[in-house]
């Protein structure tokens, strides 16, 4: 951008001697610039203030959002529940939630071995054509010179065949096609690779993850992230050695070198993440391309806007202006609501801040000739006649009716620099939702289930009594209920009368948790962020390798949906601005080409769980096979392993030239000649399969054998119980005849011998 101060005015035309003071006029038309640009500033400024009161709506959403992220009632519910003095407690789902979901995207959108978006050479139809018909014809020409060479061979003498001669000059017109159109292409992706070089090194320069990450926070909490760039970065400080001739001398008598501070643009771009507090887009835009212009507020207090006028392209003459007057201007209101949520001091809500805003969109003709006038740019001028087709756009800095910098666009293709990035888009603006308003309303079910169940436990805990104040009274003249209290019954109280009386309330709290629960469901519903992708899983636990792999695959549908969006609203055109800034600013002439970009967060990195499985069991089951495994790239697999694993593969793997080194070595020893490693593997797995052979016709006789000796120990031990059986029997047949024999003996010696009875 062009020199800081403001360039006086000089008149075109030499003045007549005697006609009116130049310098009268010069001043005069100095103070009318002077007051066209007051004249462009206020304008700018009652359009910014405009926008800033049309958007209070979308602002009260989002401090409701950030007070139900930090677990707080808004200021109606917390009034009311004090009144009725109900439970007050707030179960916080939101912020667990919303951090997932950041991390989370965060995780999948920027890996620390790879990148999320890819440069290549644009796919021109007619040159990929072009390419296809000279290799035909290439082929066609050189199959026609061999078949009229076999057919009529040249000989020795005889003059050469006009047709063969022809048939020749054809095939080397069409060699040198297919080979130029061949280099042509090989340039192409050479460029592109050089371009995705560049542009990696200047966003890890710029801090581009860093700024991605809060702009993430942003849209997860608030529903919408902004990002401006490619613009300048910051002012370079570097000191350098100025000759002061009155400088002193030291000891020695030589002068003291003195440095001096300096600031310098820095032609590097970056990026930086925007406040959507303070971010101002067109209110009737719906995309962020609809939006004409864009205003970006900047609060600085006076040291801010001192070290403001030390950067390059800035008017210190305005900033001094502005330090002089009186007006300042407080807080916006958004900012003490803000600490309000959080807890913090008030104190710097004072009258002490400068608001600067920064305007990036189109002006008229004459405002930028005015412009361009007194910041002394004349590549900005217009035309005489403007063509109303042409747009304009311009840089503005100003605050308070002050131009501070005045500045062509960054872009020649006039591109907006801003990208807008929603977790949930809405159709009506650019400003999304976040994730604590698309849960709003099962985290005020699951906080009411809550109150509920914390009411209703402190009303069951105890019964109700209920005290008849006719017939008794407290001893100490209190109604409060205390152990081991003595109540008097009156003199006129009857006979019988239960002066308390008890009703117990009846607990609740296997219902209400059922209410918990459902709102809990209802939240993962909602935001599509089941207990799977918060590393939980819940009452139903997968056992499988396999399960677990397609439970998960399923747990990112919703994030292939969100990281899409990003590559589309975000990395797309944010790398896209990038070429255009390097093909318009960049010295290097190698790395410009026609190019395009290719945003593959959503396509690569959402599936690198499940590639690692598959590349796993790719280097088991077909590593070591006979036939197969000679086939495979074993690095390129092993690489790509460590990839899906997010490990360095480059630290862990073994280069080519450190592999074909340490061929080299093992080639000299026998003992390591591939050959011989490999027949000794299969003599050692023919070992490993005999033994196991062997092991197997151990177990499998050692098996029939025991079955065998169950079986007759199962025989044995029926015949036992069958001979054991038998001799029972025996024996109470022998005992049965000895008591009969026994009682026969006792009869007869009681009888005698004549068989006589007794008297």
């Amino acid at each position: 951008m062009a020199g800081a101060a403001l360039a006086p005015y000089e008149p075109a035309e030499p003045w007549a001697a005697d006609g009116p003071d130049p310098r009268e006029m010069a001043r005069r038309e100095q103070e009318r610039l002077q007051g066209a640009l007051r004249a462009i500033a206020g304008a700018r400024e009652a359009e910014a203030d405009r926008r800033v009161g049309i958007r209070q709506p979308i602002e009260r959403r989002w401090l409701t959002d950030l007070q139900q992220y930090h677990g707080i009632y808004d200021p109606e519910t917390q009034t009311r529940l004090r009144r009725s003095r109900k439970s007050r407690q707030f179960i916080n789902a939101t912020a667990p939630k919303t951090d997932t979901m950041a991390a989370r995207l965060m995780d999948l959108l920027f890996p620390t071995d790879d990148k999320n978006w890819g440069i290549g050479p644009t796919p021109v139809p007619e040159m990929a054509a072009n390419a296809k018909r000279a290799a035909r014809a290439r082929a066609l020409a050189e199959r026609q010179v061999d078949e009229m060479e076999a057919e009529q061979p040249e000989q020795e003498g005889q003059p050469p065949d006009p047709e063969l001669s022809k048939a020749r000059q054809t095939a080397l017109e069409a060699i040198k096609i297919d080979t130029e159109i061949r280099g042509t292409m090989a340039e192409a992706r050479r460029r592109a690779d050089a371009m995705a070089e560049e542009i990696d090194d200047q966003l890890k320069e710029c801090g581009y993850q860093a700024a991605m990450r809060d702009l993430i926070e942003d849209a997860c909490k608030l529903g919408t992230g902004i990002a401006k760039g490619p613009v300048k970065g910051d002012a370079r400080q570097s000191w350098s050695k100025i000759d002061d001739p009155t400088a002193a001398t030291d000891a020695a008598g030589q002068p003291v070198e003195i440095y001096e501070l300096q600031m310098a643009d820095d032609p590097a771009p970056a990026f930086h993440r925007v406040d959507p507090w303070h971010c101002f887009p067109d209110p009737d835009a719906r995309t962020p391309g609809e939006s004409e212009s864009w205003y970006e507020r900047h609060l600085l207090k006076r040291k801010g806007l001192q070290r403001l006028a030390k950067q390059p392209g800035f008017d210190p003459d305005a900033i001094r202006r502005v330090l002089k007057g009186a007006t300042r201007n407080a807080l916006p209101q958004f900012i003490t609501d803000l600490r309000s949520i959080t807890g913090e001091s008030q104190a710097d809500t004072a009258q002490d801040y400068y608001t600067v805003w920064e305007f990036h969109g189109p002006l008229e003709a004459s405002e930028i000739e005015t412009l361009a006038t007194m910041f002394d740019q004349p590549d900005m001028l217009p035309p005489e006649e403007a063509d109303p087709l042409d747009e304009v756009n311009v840089c503005l800095w100003f605050c308070q009716g002050e131009v501070l910098k005045f500045g062509i666009y960054p872009l020649d293709s006039n591109e907006p620099i801003y990208s807008v990035f929603c977790l949930k888009k809405d159709e009506a603006g650019i400003f999304g939702y976040g994730v604590p308003y698309i849960m709003r309303q099962p985290q005020s079910a699951l906080n009411a289930g809550w109150r509920m169940m914390l009411d209703n436990a402190g009303l069951s805990t105890g019964p109700q009594i209920v005290v008849d104040t006719r017939y008794v009274e407290p001893a100490d003249n209190s109604w409060e209920l205390t152990p081991r209290k003595v109540w008097k019954v009156r003199a006129d109280a009857p006979q019988g009368v239960e002066p308390f009386r008890t009703y117990t309330i009846t607990s609740n709290q296997q219902e209400l948790a059922g209410i918990i629960e459902l709102a809990s469901k209802f939240i993962d519903e909602v935001t599509g962020m089941p207990m799977i992708a918060q590393g939980e899983q819940g009452q139903q636990t997968t056992q499988t390798m396999g399960g677990m792999s397609i439970l998960m695959n399923s747990a990112n549908v919703v994030f292939r949906r969100i990281v899409k969006n990003f590559d589309d609203d975000m990395t797309t055109p944010n790398i896209r601005r990038l070429y255009h800034w390097n093909m318009q600013h960049s010295p290097k002439d190698y790395i410009k080409g026609d190019m395009k970009v290719d945003a593959r967060g959503s396509s690569v990195l959402l599936v690198r769980e499940m590639q690692a499985q598959n590349l796993m069991a790719i280097a088991i089951n077909i590593g070591g096979h006979p036939v197969y495994g000679p086939m495979l790239k074993h690095r390129e697999l092993l690489v790509e392993i460590f990839k899906a694993h997010l490990l360095a593969a480059d630290k862990l793997v073994l280069s080519e030239q450190e592999i074909a080194h340490a061929q080299q070595g093992q080639q000299a020893d026998p003992e390591q000649d591939p050959r011989v490693i490999a027949e000794r593997i299969r003599q050692e797995t023919a070992i490993n399969v005999a033994n196991l052979d062997h092991d197997g016709r151990v177990k499998v006789a050692m098996l029939n054998y025991d079955s065998t000796m169950a079986k007759l120990a199962e025989t044995r031990n029926a015949q036992l119980d069958s001979i054991d059986a038998m001799a029972q029997k025996s024996a109470e047949e022998r005992n049965s005849k000895e008591r009969i024999a026994s009682a026969e003996l006792a009869v007869t010696k009681m009888e005698g011998p004549s068989g006589g009875g007794y008297f």
